[in-house]
């Protein structure tokens, strides 16, 4: 489960075996539809959520949706092909990351995927350790990411 709160209400990822969905915390049965199976969630500004996972019709494209809960608009702003894995969405006033990825054998594989003007245009940069994501850390606009032994990147976006 994975959740953040906005204007005094909590909202999260909730799963159950193979099944995902986004909903608020305050009731019971208080599931949002969206057209996708969500797996992560981030802050987007004040009033604003953004939504990110595996569209409904393809796996092997990731949507990112924009969804404001004072008025339960949610609208597609980016879609990622060729990508089935989103995770680790973070926040800043200065970006936004998340890594998307694919499994390649027994591994997966993961690029990072950034905004810098909350969330209107999208990057994808190949990472140098594309196995290690975890840990990572986002401050001001430098991802730093353990890479296993004493490896760590450092990317400025």
């Amino acid at each position: 489960m994975q959740g953040l709160g906005i204007n005094e209400k909590s909202y999260a990822i909730f799963s159950s075996g193979e099944t995902s969905y986004f909903g608020s915390t305050e009731k019971e049965n208080k599931e949002i539809r969206l057209s996708i199976t969500p797996q992560s969630i981030v802050r987007q500004g004040n009033n604003t959520i953004i939504i990110a996972g595996n569209t409904l019709t393809d796996k092997n494209e990731i949507s990112i949706i924009s969804y404001k809960p004072n008025a339960r608009q949610s609208r597609v702003i980016k879609i990622i092909k060729n990508y089935s894995i989103i995770k680790n969405l973070q926040s800043n006033d200065k970006a936004i990351i998340g890594f998307i990825g694919n499994i390649k054998g027994a591994f997966t594989e993961y690029d990072l995927l950034y905004s810098l003007d909350k969330g209107k245009t999208w990057q994808i940069k190949k990472l140098e350790e594309p196995n290690y994501v975890r840990p990572n850390c986002l401050i001001n606009n430098i991802v730093y990411i353990y890479s296993g032994g004493a490896r760590m990147q450092k990317i400025v976006l």
